[in-house]
């Protein structure tokens, strides 16, 4: 119940009427006759009137009444347009109400009258970026990137941790090296003092070409190793499987280069992988970091934008956006980025890359933490095609009995790969249990709920037993119209069996046939190829018995092979312009 403010002996009850006919219009969500009506109660009584107003106000925005707190708040603020924070809570009534333009024209509006609100600010950048985030928890999502200067990177393609094992390879050399030459110098001495000058000029080479390697920096020696990879991998693989090398080694090495600060060496490694028109995923914002690193920010910028309209929710790019502007002091896109990524990073349990996400939902899926690894596994197959993410949703939802939705899961993975053994074995279980369920409801003379059920398991696989099964079910139900459909079904299915049973045994016939040709076994062959081309006539058989036929001298039998394909390619030109 709202209570009416005690108006002045002097005001006359008209004016006490406008104020209860709109909050009687407000409790029955008539909210912009509320609103015009609340605001002639302002005009009439200003100082009583906004006093029970932002009571009210305050009361229905605590208790999440938006529509509500709203239309009351737009009454004030067209009454006093210069309240600040009034305007920053309607324009956050908006945005609960997911009306972002209006909350950022409020929002604007407060920044107007005093630009260093910051709560208008934190408010109208995560109204841009449409995160759910309000206040003080937008401020606290910012903080997570405060510290967060320089460039966020991706992982090293292959081998995340190639860098550290080179490091570490490296160190083992460097000790091994200062080893050596403590034992060169001490073999030196012995040597000098026997008087054998030349063994001891030996020596000396020996251990300043040690130190020589020993003062190469830790950096070029990592771009040696790395150099290596490239031309290993290309050296040992096939061609297609060379050129991914090379381009996920060269790759690492610029990816290494730009973190070392060496944008020369980056700048040619991205450029080459460009110029390849190669798919790696974050080539882009390499080239976009160097571009900024070099001094062309806008051309990176463009460049991290252009790459969002892509994969709208690549992290690694959305940061570094977020920190570009941030560098380029522009405040309100810089926060709109960096909250769009805390947002996404705090879904993804704050990991940038996919192939993480899903290594670390498949950690929690084998730890039997199914609800959090759906979550990952939504996040994987939001934003790419994966067939093995599909198919633990697919499980999880197994595990839930929900088998419609385990049935599309599933479906789905095979739309990504359709020889996927796993998909197939599980949606056969889900026929199964259907069939199982359906048997049961139909021996308890459930014959509706056995019918759906029968028609849930031939949607997956269509087999004549169920059809046959579901038919009794609605020969009982007196469906006789399913009946005969069910009975058309099976006929055309037996029909496709048969045709699929004699096309394996063609193909198998066919290939025999080659086979006995190159055993020189021609007769034999040409056996296996007649029968194959009596199950069905095509120009592949024709031709390869016409070729044999012919190099056997077999004109006979080669002058009707030739007649009887004319009259096939014949009979199936008069179909064809029958049918035209």
């Amino acid at each position: 119940m709202f209570k009416a403010p005690s108006f002045s002996k002097k005001k006359s009850t008209e004016n006490e009427s406008f104020y209860r006919e709109g909050m009687n219009l407000i409790r029955g969500s008539l909210y912009k006759q509320a609103t015009n009506v609340l605001l002639q109660a302002l005009k009439e009584n200003s100082d009583e009137v906004s006093l029970s107003l932002s009571r009210e106000f305050n009361s229905y925005y605590k208790s999440s009444q938006f529509e509500a707190a709203a239309a009351i708040g737009e009454a004030l603020r067209a009454f006093s347009q210069q309240d600040v924070s009034l305007l920053v809570n309607v324009g956050t009534c908006y945005r609960h109400l997911q009306s972002y333009q209006k909350a950022n024209d409020l929002y604007r509006e407060a920044l107007r009258i005093d630009k260093s609100n910051k709560p208008a600010l934190f408010n109208l950048a995560a109204s841009i970026a449409k995160v759910d985030k309000y206040d003080l928890d937008i401020k606290k999502a910012l903080d997570c990137f405060k510290t967060l200067e320089k460039h966020v990177f991706p992982p090293y393609l292959k081998d995340p941790d190639i860098v550290e094992k080179i490091t570490a390879e490296l160190d083992k050399e460097r000790k091994h090296r200062l080893n050596l030459v403590e034992s060169l110098v001490v073999e030196k001495s012995k040597e000098q003092k026997s008087g054998n000058t030349d063994a001891a000029k030996k020596i000396v080479a020996k251990i300043e070409n040690e130190e020589r390697q020993l003062a190469n920096s830790s950096y070029q020696s990592i771009c040696k190793k790395l150099r290596k990879a490239i031309k290993t991998n290309w050296a040992k693989q096939t061609i297609e499987e060379s050129k991914a090398n090379l381009q996920d080694n060269l790759f690492n090495l610029g990816l290494y280069a730009l973190s070392q600060g060496d944008l020369e060496l980056a700048s040619d490694s991205f450029n080459k992988l460009e110029s390849e028109k190669c798919s790696i995923e974050n080539l882009d914002l390499m080239l976009a970091i160097t571009l900024e690193l070099k001094g062309y920010s806008n051309q990176a910028i463009d460049k991290l934008v252009e790459m969002l309209k892509k994969n709208p929710k690549n992290r690694y790019a959305i940061v570094n956006l977020g920190l570009m502007y941030k560098r380029r002091g522009n405040t309100l896109l810089s926060m709109r980025y960096l909250l769009n990524a805390s947002e996404l990073l705090e879904q993804s349990d704050g990991l940038y890359s996919l192939s993480d996400i899903k290594v670390r939902a498949d950690e929690y899926f084998d730890d039997d933490n199914v609800d959090d690894a759906f979550t990952l596994y939504n996040i994987v197959i939001s934003e790419a095609p994966n067939s093995h993410a599909w198919n633990r949703v697919g499980e999880i939802h197994m595990q839930r009995e929900e088998y419609v939705e385990a049935t599309m899961a599933f479906n789905e993975s095979l739309d990504t790969d359709p020889e996927n053994s796993i998909a197939k074995q599980k949606l056969m279980q889900i026929h199964d249990l259907y069939t199982l369920k359906a048997e049961t409801q139909f021996r308890n003379g459930f014959d509706n709920e056995a019918t759906t059920l029968y028609q849930n398991a031939l949607e997956i696989h269509k087999s004549v037993d169920v059809m046959n099964r579901a038919i009794k079910a609605y020969g009982r139900m007196n469906d006789f119209a399913q009946v005969n459909y069910l009975k058309s079904e099976i006929k055309k299915l037996k029909q496709e069996q048969k045709e699929e049973r004699l096309e394996k045994k063609r193909l198998a016939l066919i290939e025999e046939g080659k086979i006995l040709m190159k055993e020189k076994k021609f007769d034999k062959a040409i056996e296996q190829l007649e029968s194959a081309f009596e199950i069905k006539p095509d120009k592949d058989t024709f031709l390869l018995l016409a070729y044999i036929l012919k190099a056997l001298k077999h004109g006979r039998k080669l002058s009707g092979l030739v007649q009887q394909w004319r009259q096939i390619t014949e009979r199936h030109s008069q179909s064809s312009n029958i049918n035209e």
